[in-house]
């Protein structure tokens, strides 16, 4: 009895971690063409990118965090982890949106402004995949 709750406790453990990565890479298959956007001055396109990456991030941010709640001491470190770094890229995509709809205004000190910020929340977590 007590095997099979481990297993269930492990197979719930990583599905949540699953489901969290799969956003994770949906996120990243946005954020990067985002950023070269970005950099190319194409702030709209940009925008739009950033939004979606925003979206997938949050997903996956709120999946993770449910998943602390029932994870399992083996897992909960990584799971804690992987909630900051999650919502790191979101917030760090949500600057970014604002830091290209700024641009797209022109309004420079604005976009600087966010594009700071967003890159301080990508440096906030230390996460690594084990």
């Amino acid at each position: 009895m007590t095997q099979h709750l481990f297993n269930t406790a492990l197979n719930t453990d990583l599905e949540y971690m699953t489901r969290t990565y799969r956003d994770l890479a949906r996120g990243f298959g946005e954020f990067l063409p985002a950023a070269e956007s970005f950099d190319n001055e194409q702030y709209g396109d940009a925008e739009d990118e950033f939004r979606s990456a925003r979206d997938h991030f949050s997903s996956a941010a709120s999946t993770i965090k449910e998943g602390e709640e029932s994870a399992t001491d083996d897992f909960i470190d990584d799971f804690i982890g992987l909630t900051c770094y999650a919502e790191a890229l979101r917030d760090a995509a949500d600057n970014y949106v604002s830091a290209s709809e700024a641009a797209s205004n022109s309004d420079w000190d604005t976009a600087e402004s966010r594009a700071e910020d967003a890159n301080a929340a990508l440096e906030r977590c230390d996460y690594q995949a084990t």
